[in-house]
């Protein structure tokens, strides 16, 4: 755990992960919706969960053939207190019938802006000639939750790279404690008997003097001392 310590960079990218997380859970008890009929040219009013005043004004519904699909867009234009944002737009999508007797298949596009604060959300209801009925959706912190999640990626990619270098340094130490733990018990074993063998002492038969055992003669007396 040590690698996931506060002040490590993979401590870090967690703790503000989980507080980019929490911010979008905890969002999501305040999004708001709106179902809205607009026409072509027609401006619809909204507030956000932060109280401020939006306007969508309709810039109009078209109607293209592509890729064998019939698809009809919608194109607001979002002011915030009056300042213009970039365009938002939401397709609804209508497979054209063919030979085969299939039944025409009916799909929708969302339009998504991200923002820092919220995310705004256009998705097709109804749609009839001029006028299309949409939900107008404000998510508080909408994008904050994929931000979490990468941070707690990368916090656990750090982590995981700190640990193997730990573990490759860790590595060669064990290894030699481990020899020279099981190497010196042996030595001293050896040096120990040596230095008892060594130091042992006996008596001149003679005098009586103390001799060393590795002596040939004693030093008091004179008496050769091998046999």
């Amino acid at each position: 755990m040590s690698s996931l310590r506060p002040r490590s960079p993979a401590g870090w990218c967690a703790a503000l992960g989980m507080t980019l997380l929490a911010f979008a859970v905890s969002g999501a008890l305040f999004i708001r919706s709106y179902d809205a009929t607009v026409a072509d040219g027609t401006i619809y009013h909204a507030r956000d969960p932060f109280g401020r005043e939006w306007t969508f004004a309709s810039q109009g519904i078209s109607r293209v053939e592509r890729d064998s699909n019939f698809v009809i867009t919608l194109a607001l234009l979002p002011a915030l207190n009056g300042h213009r944002q970039p365009m938002l737009s939401s397709e609804h999508r209508e497979s054209i019938a063919n030979d085969l007797g299939r039944e025409p298949v009916t799909t929708a596009a969302d339009g998504v802006r991200h923002a820092v604060l919220q995310e705004i959300r256009l998705t097709f209801a109804a749609v009839a000639p001029g006028v299309a009925s949409v939900h107008l959706t404000f998510v508080p912190f909408g994008s904050w939750g994929w931000a979490g999640a990468g941070l707690i990626a990368i916090g656990g990619l750090f982590a995981a790279v700190a640990r193997i270098g730990e573990t490759r340094a860790v590595s060669p130490t064990l290894a030699g404690t481990s020899n020279s733990n099981s190497a010196d018990p042996l030595d001293e074993a050896a040096e120990a008997a040596i230095a008892r063998w060594r130091g042992q002492s006996t008596r001149c038969p003679n005098c009586a003097a103390e001799l060393q055992t590795e002596a040939n003669f004693c030093s008091s007396c004179g008496l050769s001392l091998i046999a």
